[in-house]
């Protein structure tokens, strides 16, 4: 259970805090809801308190990676920013085309503490402890802007060179994992522990990680998160299908890669995943999710290889990758229709209410497991 007593947060008042953010998730999102949340959640619990680098986070630093996790997709609408860019919809004209929803969940979370009366700068003095703990918040929450990638691994390797690190990171092919976890680099742990910008660096990595980093996990647990983020997708395709817009990439439920997605996960492992998930575990010394990684992307080749050969002999049997099941397909009507509703609202000028109240589906089944 959730307890700060070093930043003054007692038992209740966290539980009563995480309980509204929980609650500001929609449940009519397919995988951006508040199961998606807790997993982050706990992913981020295991990798700063129960890896190598236990030990080197301050309390501030791990409150607000508790937080930022938890909130980092609040309030979620199911859609990408880039569906709210081409509709224009409030929330672009809001924050200047720039981060929206990163922009959002981060105003949202706030919004929430001080209304709640759960407002954490009042147990933390002085004043620039509370400034930090925000600033802590906003930055971690940022960083899972997808698009803004490449500015984070920059700064991770910097990280990484500052203490002589940076060739064991860069590796050129897929790692196998050391045999046992190994204690944290001694010039590494020295460095967090002294330089808050190094710090706050490898608290975004953490995040990220945890963000996109299913392919870590159990096969299992791998592909049932891997399928709601495809009907999530899906879904916007439908509706911009229905408002007559361009269908963004892996939007579109009819096309081929849908129906065979071995190619798309393997790209996304390769090119989203890897460049984050195999320096951050190699450097800190972090071997169960390289397991993981290593096994689900093999497990992928093999399957895009069966692909192949199928198509080549004219096989036309159906594989456990096609098309959802008819009551899959129910599940994308009605929240088809919910999230159209909310888009023609906010296309209106209207503000858009989100659904509340605990989530009750869209998890994967152990969820609980990371790593």
């Amino acid at each position: 259970q959730p307890h700060f007593p070093q930043v003054g947060i007692s038992k209740a008042r966290a539980l009563k805090l995480f309980s509204h953010i929980q609650d500001c998730y929609s449940p009519v999102n397919q995988y951006h809801n508040a199961a998606h949340g807790a997993d982050v959640l706990q992913g981020a619990a295991v990798l700063s308190d129960y890896s190598p680098l236990a030990g080197v986070f301050n309390e501030v630093q791990r409150t607000a990676l508790y937080l930022a996790s938890a909130a980092h997709d609040i309030n979620h609408p199911g859609l990408t920013s880039g569906f709210l860019l081409n509709v224009e919809a409030e929330l672009a004209l809001l924050y200047n085309d720039m981060s929206v929803l990163e922009n959002m969940h981060s105003a949202v979370l706030f919004t929430v503490m001080r209304s709640l009366g759960v407002d954490l700068y009042d147990s933390l003095t002085p004043l620039e402890t509370r400034k930090e703990m925000r600033k802590t918040i906003v930055s971690l929450i940022m960083a899972t802007d997808l698009a803004k990638s490449s500015e984070y691994i920059a700064k991770m390797r910097g990280v990484f060179s500052a203490c002589d690190l940076q060739a064991l990171a860069e590796t050129p092919a897929l790692p196998s994992p050391p045999e046992d976890e190994e204690p944290l680099p001694e010039q590494l742990r020295s460095l967090l522990s002294e330089s808050p910008e190094h710090a706050l660096s490898m608290l975004q990595m953490i995040l990220k990680i945890c963000d996109v980093g299913h392919p870590a996990k159990p096969m299992k647990q791998h592909e049932r998160w891997t399928a709601l983020c495809h009907e999530e997708f899906w879904s916007q395709g439908d509706i911009e299908r229905e408002l007559g817009l361009p269908i963004s990439p892996l939007c579109d439920r009819n096309a081929e890669s849908a129906k065979h997605p071995a190619a798309g996960q393997i790209g996304f492992m390769t090119f989203v995943v890897s460049p984050i998930l195999l320096p951050f575990c190699r450097v800190t010394r972090f071997a169960p999710p390289l397991d993981h990684f290593a096994r689900n992307f093999a497990t992928w080749e093999r399957r895009k290889e069966r692909m192949a050969d199928g198509q080549r002999a004219g096989s036309r049997r159906t594989t456990s990758e096609s098309v959802p099941s008819p009551s899959s397909q129910v599940r994308h009507t009605t929240r088809h229709g919910s999230r159209l509703y909310m888009v023609q609202m906010t296309r209106n000028g209207s503000q858009a209410e989100s659904p509340r109240g605990n989530q009750k589906e869209g998890g994967p089944v152990g969820s609980q497991q990371f790593f």
